[in-house]
């Protein structure tokens, strides 16, 4: 059994993860302590778009997807009460990376975005595929 699980949840593909979803819960009904993150890709900081961004955006920016992922866990995995909800802003794999080993991570649960190629079916799309490869724990790819 794994201690601590982390689910990576992308909220601009929240209808995407249902098999991700449903193996993370098996995990948190065997008393696995569930953290279920999302990881705002980063906006240029510096030079033109930021010249139009308020001033706190990236906070106000976390505190949304702050509700809109309570509100997904609420509707997608109810029931299970060993869940802790995490946002933050950054490069998607370095932040996930990071937060595995700050959390001492054993299993990190992700998805697959990308339609399975015949050619290449190990293509599971850059920020999959960075997880596996720079995680020191074990990544559990669903497609």
């Amino acid at each position: 059994m794994f201690k601590n699980v982390l689910l990576a949840i992308d909220l601009n593909h929240k209808n995407q993860h249902q098999a991700a979803i449903d193996a993370a819960k098996q995990h948190a009904e065997m008393g696995s302590q569930l953290y279920v993150v999302s990881v705002i890709p980063l906006i240029e900081t510096e030079g033109f778009v930021s010249s139009f961004l308020p001033q706190g955006y990236d906070k106000a920016l976390i505190e949304k997807g702050q509700n809109v992922l309570r509100e997904f866990t609420q509707t997608h995995l109810s029931g299970v009460d060993n869940i802790k909800h995490l946002v933050t802003h950054g490069k998607v794999y370095e932040r996930i990376v990071e937060m595995a080993e700050q959390l001492s991570i054993d299993l990190i649960i992700t998805t697959a975005n990308n339609p399975v190629d015949p050619k290449h079916p190990n293509n599971f799309g850059p920020n999959v595929a960075r997880i596996s490869r720079n995680a020191g724990c074990s990544v559990l790819i669903i497609r």
